[in-house]
Formats: C-alpha cells, sequence, structure tokens
C-alpha cells in the first residue's frame, strides 16, 4: 500500500490504534502527538484532522 500525505481513512485509522497502542504499553499520562513529515506539506481533510503538526523539507532546511 503506497503512503499517500493525503491521509486516507485507512491509514488515518492505523495512526489511531498506533497512538493507542503506545498510550496503553507505556501506560503515559501525558498527551501523544502525531507529527507528520512529509515531502510536499499534508493534503486538509477529515482524515487528516488527527494530525496536529506537519513537518516539510522546507521546515527540516531553513
Amino acid at each position: 500500500m503506497s503512503r499517500r500525505n493525503s491521509g486516507d481513512e485507512k491509514y488515518a485509522r492505523e495512526l489511531r490504534e498506533k497512538a493507542a497502542a503506545f498510550m496503553r504499553e507505556t501506560r503515559t499520562r501525558k498527551a501523544a502527538h502525531t507529527t507528520m513529515i512529509t515531502t510536499f506539506g499534508l493534503k486538509r481533510n477529515s482524515e487528516s484532522a488527527g494530525i496536529l503538526f506537519q513537518l516539510s523539507l522546507d521546515d527540516l532546511f531553513e
């Protein structure tokens, strides 16, 4: 499966499941924020709402 940065529904669900597993396994009480590092940025849509932060190549090389 291709990992498009448009945040399709299946990949969004997978990210939520991974975050929940991390919280459960580490037993943290702290917040966990999903950060997407992309080549060209993130296309905003309903599935990308759970991704609070994004970094692009421009951000990394400023």
